[in-house]
């Protein structure tokens, strides 16, 4: 970090040194014109003349230089493209490309090692599973208003949802309307029982809501399995009577 900082101090050193030395060359040069001359002085003095157009010349011409070596050097970096460009085998030495692909698969194969591939965190979904990311008491809370918009729209004396509502009691309605049976069990983390299954979701919902132990992935699941199973019902119900549903 120092050494290029460290680079232009030196140049800029050099340039002050050469610039003294050129300044003090001309007036001592100009000196000896005057010293030099007839009359001792700079009237008519043709020497100090061309010796202060040779300097002049010299500061312009080398100031032109500078100024066109820097307005190239920014039009050639202006032509450079900001944005990634791959680099193919014609563009570097072979050796060098092989060096480039080789530590890009290195740092490839570090980053795939370093990610968590068993983490896991009470109450949160696993890593690399759909559910990742999601914190179990937080969809089971958010999915109660999901429901109870559902079955709303079917009876609309349901009483208002509270957080503080039981829902054996909020969704005594709703179990009216539940089937006694099932023809098949598609569900396989809950009962096949539709009144188990309500029972099952109303119990992960109290638990979300007052429990301090985080709820497990057998929990989370049998929950979800049994709002996707009432909205399921619902929706059915909803089918069948457009009107209260357009409503």
């Amino acid at each position: 970090m120092m050494l290029p900082h460290l680079t232009r101090v030196l140049y800029l050193l050099l340039v002050i040194v050469l610039s003294l030395l050129l300044l003090l060359s001309c007036v001592l040069l100009l000196s000896q014109a005057v010293r030099s001359s007839p009359n001792r002085n700079w009237t008519r003095n043709f020497n100090a003349l061309v010796i202060g157009a040779s300097y002049a010349f010299v500061f312009a011409i080398s100031l032109a230089f500078c100024l066109k070596r820097r307005l190239s050097v920014r039009r050639r970096l202006s032509r450079i493209p900001t944005s990634r460009m791959a680099i193919a085998k014609a563009d570097v030495p072979q050796v060098v490309h092989h060096a480039i692909e080789e530590e890009f698969l290195r740092s490839c194969a570090i980053t795939h090692s370093s990610h968590p591939k068993v983490a896991y965190r009470e109450g949160w979904g696993r890593p690399g599973t759909k559910f990742e990311g999601v914190r179990y008491r937080l969809a089971i809370l958010d999915s109660v208003a999901e429901i109870d918009k559902a079955a709303r729209s079917i009876i609309p004396s349901m009483p208002p949802l509270t957080p503080y509502t039981s829902l054996d009691k909020h969704f005594r309605h709703v179990k009216s309307l539940l089937p006694a049976t099932e023809p098949s069990a598609t569900l396989r983390r809950v009962s096949a029982t539709p009144l188990s299954r309500v029972d099952v979701y109303a119990s992960a919902v109290h638990k979300a809501r007052y429990s301090s132990r985080e709820l497990d992935e057998n929990e989370f699941l049998g929950a979800m399995e049994a709002r996707e199973w009432l909205l399921g019902v619902l929706k059915v119900y909803q089918n069948v009577l457009p009107g209260r549903n357009s409503s």
